[in-house]
């Protein structure tokens, strides 16, 4: 027995062609940003551009057409064959700064300027230098904090 998926957006008429719509819902108007269908009880067309939807505009306010740091010109879309926005994917960055970013990323070692990690323990050895607080409280914090990485500790 054939199981037969329903449409997505009605849940009446059969699919068509393996997509998510039947013929009636598929030639319903859609957003060209998103494909979210208008309609009775569906999302509305917005009133400056009827061909998007108003979060779609939102979006775009919010959207550079152009790449942060080479200013190379950015596609709408992810991709030619989907319809994923391209910021939702990289942001404000092309994808060839966008995997260079993710590369620098990936390879960044703590650089020797990178001042060496001051634990709670090293704070309260410059109180206890100081005379601002006693031995005991000191020796009551490194056995509360054994897992203060410091110099003190060792």
């Amino acid at each position: 027995m054939t199981k037969t998926n329903l449409c997505f957006h009605c849940e009446i008429r059969p699919q068509v062609n393996k997509e998510m719509l039947c013929e009636v819902c598929t030639a319903y108007p859609k957003c060209e940003g998103c494909q979210v269908i208008f309609g009775e009880g569906c999302a509305k067309p917005s009133k400056t551009n009827p061909d998007r939807c108003d979060s779609c505009l939102y979006l775009e306010d919010r959207v550079d057409f152009y790449c942060k740091l080479c200013h190379k010109r950015l596609p709408l879309f992810y991709s030619p064959n989907v319809n994923t926005l391209h910021f939702i994917v990289r942001g404000n960055f092309c994808g060839h700064c966008n995997n260079a970013c993710a590369i620098e990323a990936r390879m960044a070692t703590p650089r020797e300027e990178t001042p060496e990690y001051v634990g709670y323990l090293a704070l309260l050895a410059d109180q206890l230098a100081k005379g601002w607080i006693s031995v005991g409280a000191f020796e009551e914090a490194k056995e509360m904090n054994p897992h203060d990485i410091t110099k003190v500790n060792s």
